[in-house]
């Protein structure tokens, strides 16, 4: 436990080191580097910033700033929930489950946490894609994978669910979200190049993941028993919801399914396709790059 408190302790003195560097004018990759995206350290940046006008501290300013985020995070959750059954008790149920995530509590007035600000966007992305507001998803979708790298995911399931709509809403569909994922792009570009440091960025967000990371020294079957071996070992409590909570997972897709002519009408029509298209791929990637700490 100390080892895994000790790890949470050396990334928030990171992101709050880098949020720190580019206060000072320092782009991301320059002043520290991360394996995450670049606007992690802008964002601390700007709590640093704003602790400078008004003369406070900058732990507390940035923890402050995080905790405003996660609490905007747990609205965007009762939003979604809401949104998605026509009932603002289910959305409300959302955001109280949401809230019982310890790990979630607990770094919600700790950080600076990268994940804070994924699941912000990632919601709100989910949310936007879901009421077909294309250049909204689009756009939390590039912002959350611009924070870190595996929730492009989203961006995914937005194109995907924009090309699947009816062929005469389409082009706009498709030309919206991309619009939405290329403004944040385009301006983080900018900024980068304008400061001469566009290499450092495609290296930071792209390059050194395919270069310099060994994502092959586990093989297939070992990745995916190491998240089935840390519960069992750590968290026996948690098998059995977790068994009833997969057999919900499946009866759900079938549920959906079944409201639908084709698997393509599903995919244009229903309001939980994102949902339905984004879990699968997130419980892949948690498999193959679960971390057991």
């Amino acid at each position: 436990q100390y080892g895994f408190y000790g790890k949470l302790l050396r990334d928030d003195a990171m992101f709050l080191y880098g949020g720190q560097r580019l206060a000072d004018g320092v782009p991301p990759y320059l002043g520290i580097f991360d394996v995450k995206g670049p606007i992690m350290p802008m964002v601390t940046g700007l709590g640093v910033i704003i602790s400078k006008w008004v003369g406070g501290d900058d732990v507390y300013t940035v923890r402050l700033l995080f905790l405003f985020i996660s609490s905007l995070a747990v609205v965007a959750t009762y939003l979604l929930g809401k949104s998605l059954f026509q009932s603002q008790r289910v959305g409300l149920f959302a955001a109280m489950t949401f809230l019982g995530f310890f790990d979630f509590a607990r770094e919600a007035a700790s950080g600076p946490r990268a994940k804070t600000l994924v699941v912000l966007f990632g919601v709100f992305s989910l949310l936007f894609t879901s009421r077909k507001r294309w250049f909204w998803a689009g756009l939390f979708g590039a912002l959350s994978a611009l924070t870190w790298q595996p929730s492009g995911i989203f961006i995914l399931v937005t194109l995907i669910l924009a090309a699947a709509q009816p062929r005469k809403k389409r082009f706009l569909a498709v030309s919206s979200s991309l619009a939405g994922i290329g403004l944040p792009t385009a301006i983080l570009v900018l900024y980068f190049y304008s400061q001469g440091a566009l290499y450092e960025l495609l290296d930071g967000i792209l390059l050194f993941h395919f270069l310099y990371r060994d994502m092959a020294q586990f093989s297939l079957f070992l990745r995916a028993w190491l998240p089935l071996k840390a519960i069992f070992v750590s968290f026996r409590m948690m098998t059995i919801p977790i068994a009833i909570g997969f057999v919900m997972i499946f009866y759900f897709y079938s549920w959906r399914r079944s409201l639908h002519v084709s698997l393509k009408d599903m995919l244009a029509k229903d309001e939980f396709s994102p949902i339905l298209l984004s879990f699968p791929p997130f419980v892949i990637w948690s498999a193959l790059d679960f971390q057991d700490e």
